[in-house]
């Protein structure tokens, strides 16, 4: 028998922005991924996302990926039927471009990388201490004129929130990007966010599948209990919450198979268990990628 290839939205809907735009609930990652320079790589990658459902990539220049990325996409896209509307992209300014002050410039730069004439998501990678209030207020403009559909920042928390808040820009974040997963909920700070219309993105959504992920009781429980991946229960525990999961794999049939999460639902005790798991546990060292944060 063929296998049917599923060149659509899985169950997903969209979040519906403040500002009306639409996203997925689910995005694709597309950092460290093997074979990052290699252009064949990358086209399994993305035929083997679409297929399985995912119509959103998570890029971003530090990665030095775009242009792999944005080829194969566009490649990919052509090869199914698809048109760059059905698909979303996420792009990010990191560090090193910050300090050069032109936001305008960096955001070309992706757009030549990726091979488009506009952004979904646009992003500062990190709130660069002494950069990025200026940079977001550049990035506001850019906004205004319609080359990014929509704009965020990763790896905030509230004392970078309540900054921008106190500098009186025109506006906050759209979207944020920070790491959650079982052992890091951060829920204090999606609180925060709430209070403001800002729609919350978990990146390392699974914990990168590390040891304390992989051996936890709970998740091997739960994951028996709906014979389900451990990583498919905790992406459907994102899901229940509201929050836009930015997962990934290296396995193309894992991609294929990723979503495959909506024929069962976690009871409200079970969130709550895998909440209690939370230990404050950051994989990504912040003052490591971020000198001063």
């Amino acid at each position: 028998m063929k296998k049917r290839k599923r060149f659509y939205l899985l169950n997903m809907d969209y979040y519906i922005l403040r500002n009306g735009y639409e996203l997925p609930k689910f995005s694709f990652g597309m950092s460290f991924i093997k074979d990052r320079q290699s252009y064949k790589g990358y086209c399994q990658i993305v035929d083997a996302a679409l297929d399985g459902g995912f119509r959103w990539f998570d890029c971003a220049r530090d990665y030095g990926n775009e242009p792999y990325v944005g080829k194969a996409i566009r490649d990919i896209c052509i090869k199914k039927g698809l048109k760059r509307n059905d698909v979303y992209l996420t792009t990010k300014v990191g560090n090193s471009q910050q300090v050069q002050k032109d936001m305008e410039r960096e955001l070309f730069v992706s757009l030549k990388n990726l091979q488009t004439d506009y952004i979904d998501l646009w992003m500062l990678h990190w709130p660069y201490p002494d950069y990025f209030i200026d940079n977001w207020k550049q990035m506001i403009g850019i906004y205004k004129q319609g080359l990014v559909k929509a704009i965020g920042i990763c790896n905030m928390n509230s004392l970078y929130l309540n900054k921008l808040i106190s500098s009186d820009v025109e506006i906050l974040p759209l979207v944020i990007q920070n790491e959650i997963h079982p052992f890091n909920t951060d829920y204090e700070f999606q609180t925060d966010c709430s209070k403001y219309d800002i729609l919350f993105e978990a990146h390392t959504a699974c914990g990168s599948m590390i040891d304390k992920i992989t051996q936890n009781k709970l998740l091997i429980e739960l994951s028996r209990k709906y014979r389900k991946t451990i990583s498919q229960i905790i992406l459907r525990w994102h899901n229940q919450q509201g929050r836009v999961p930015v997962t990934r794999s290296k396995n193309t049939s894992r991609c294929i198979s990723m979503l495959d999460l909506f024929d069962f639902e976690l009871s409200q005790e079970e969130m709550a268990k895998i909440a209690y798991l939370n230990e404050d546990y950051c994989l990504i060292p912040k003052s490591v990628f971020c000198i001063g944060y």
